[in-house]
């Protein structure tokens, strides 16, 4: 049965309010939102209560092959008797499965020329779901999908307002944003990848061209907005120098060498990165290849996807912005400890008074760490000091306590107190060989975290095992300081050592260059 294309448009109007089970739909709310979408599609203003009581009984019927569930619940309100059912989901009728043949056969005699190369895997996939819907068998090509992406719901929306050229509304929310933000939005471009969807298009302010990852739309609609075209923008030519959907218009193209290994080289040959790869050289080793791109975050996903098997050689900011990743990878493995080790750990802390923990933070934790501190030195002129001290360093920028509270400096914490409480928070920075050995104060809670390697060629901290368990005067502090071994933990930078407020301390500096840079936190017990 021929059907016209306002009819699928009313049809497919209803399915996807009876679909949406978040509101009751009574026949005056399937009239007006059958109206709307007339309105938007084609531009036919109104539809009558008859034509749409008409449609839910063809829907009903077989006459279509729906024999869609539609029931009136409380003799008003219109739903899906079956929660899951959709009539996109319905099997094709054999009359559909020969006319989609015959199409199929019709493309087949394109594939070979030149300006129908993106048809081949498309006429492969429709044969294929034709042949085992047929035959009732499984298919027999797999194409990757992603049927539990968001979002997907808006690309017919997004399609007809490209090639209507209309404005829409968008409510947006990004992963960075705590909010969704609505703006005008004109778009010129649907673009897959990596198996998600993205629009590309400009805000009604500003001429900058962007995209929004469809995923992250909450809803859309029609704008009343003139729609602005931008000549300047070519689809063809926008994304020819850039790897995935980020493009800066103003960011140079660069030559990117990177070295494969022997086993990883053949995938790479097959299926280059980009289409400007080319093999510099072979050898027993691995290839090493070049393209020329945009250096963005695709491109770094993409290389760092080979893991081992590939080497950035140039340009040296993609080479370093990959070893920090890679870096920050590694910590994520390393900087593991169980309950277990925790506990072992706090029975040791209460015998000698202290532990240490080498690598307790991200590399990345410690680099704006120490950033926002050479801000704070600068702003407030301590850079020449002999000594530096910080106090109330968590106060000086918002985001010092989120590096400083990570996943396991959080743990380690907890295991030692509870209900632990930050009493102060000190940077100090000193090129002073000795401190004064500290006195016993309270039962709290000690943490210095190492800013730069503490070793006993370059100084750090001596500590005296046991000295927490009993109170001791001025004279007999100095007797032990003088007279006991300490201990001098060595710890690599992002490593920390906990300790007990009463026991004997001291931190020493050796006459190598270079200062001691630490914070220390007293947590109250």
């Amino acid at each position: 049965m021929a059907i016209n294309k306002n009819a699928l448009i009313r049809y497919k109007t209803i399915d996807n309010c009876l679909q949406n089970r978040f509101r009751k739909w009574t026949l005056e709310d399937l009239i007006d939102a059958c109206s709307d979408a007339l309105y938007e599609f084609e531009g036919i203003d109104g539809v009558s209560k008859r034509t749409v009581q008409a449609d839910i009984q063809m829907m009903r019927s077989n006459k279509l092959g729906y024999n869609a569930p539609i029931i009136v619940l409380e003799r008003k309100y219109y739903t899906y008797e079956d929660a899951e059912y959709s009539i996109t989901n319905i099997p094709l009728s054999d009359q559909d499965l020969n006319k989609l043949g015959e199409a199929v056969a019709f493309l087949k005699q394109f594939q070979g020329f030149s300006h129908f190369d993106d048809l081949s895997g498309m006429v492969q996939k429709l044969e294929d779901q034709i042949y085992s819907q047929k035959t009732h068998t499984e298919p027999v090509i797999d194409f990757e999908k992603n049927e539990n992406l968001k979002g997907l719901q808006h690309l017919d929306f997004l399609y007809q307002s490209i090639i209507q050229k209309k404005a829409i509304e968008v409510s947006y929310q990004s992963f960075k944003a705590r909010k969704a933000a609505s703006f005008i939005f004109h778009a010129y471009l649907l673009k897959e990848f990596n198996n998600r969807w993205f629009l590309i298009g400009r805000k009604n302010k500003g001429d900058a061209i962007m995209n929004l990852a469809i995923d992250r739309i909450i809803s859309l609609k029609m704008s009343a907005t003139e729609f602005k075209e931008n000549k300047n923008f070519n689809a063809k030519t926008y994304y020819e120098n850039a790897i995935g959907v980020s493009v800066s218009p103003g960011l140079k193209v660069e030559e990117v060498v990177f070295f494969v290994n022997h086993l990883h080289a053949p995938y790479v040959e097959t299926k280059p990165l980009h289409k400007s790869q080319k093999t510099i050289e072979k050898n027993h080793f691995g290839y090493t290849f070049s393209m020329h791109v945009q250096h963005n975050f695709e491109l770094e996903k993409k290389l760092l996807g080979f893991g081992d098997g590939l080497k950035v050689l140039q340009p040296e900011r993609l080479r370093k912005n990959i070893l920090s990743r890679i870096e920050g990878a590694l910590d994520l493995y390393n900087l593991e400890i169980s309950e277990e080790n925790l506990k072992n750990k706090f029975k040791k802390y209460e015998y000698k008074g202290y532990n240490i923990y080498n690598q307790v933070f991200p590399k990345r934790n410690i680099g704006k760490l120490e950033a926002l501190i050479q801000i704070h030195k600068k702003e407030h002129n301590l850079v020449q000091e002999k000594q530096i001290v910080i106090e109330n360093l968590l106060s000086i920028h918002p985001r010092i306590e989120e590096l400083i509270f990570c996943e396991l400096f959080t743990k380690i914490v907890k295991s030692l107190n509870k209900k632990f409480e930050i009493e102060k928070a000190t940077y100090v920075e000193t090129l002073e060989s000795f401190s004064k050995p500290f006195e016993q104060k309270q039962d709290n809670i000690n943490i210095i975290i190492c800013l730069s390697p503490f070793e006993d060629k370059f100084g750090g901290l001596k500590l005296f095992p046991g000295s927490q368990k009993q109170l001791l005067s001025k004279e007999n502090i100095n007797l032990v300081v003088n007279n006991n071994l300490a201990a001098k933990p060595n710890l690599e930078k992002t490593g920390l050592i906990v300790f007990n407020g009463k026991l004997i301390h001291q931190f020493y500096k050796t006459t190598n260059r270079g200062k001691l840079r630490y914070i220390t936190i007293t947590f109250k017990n």
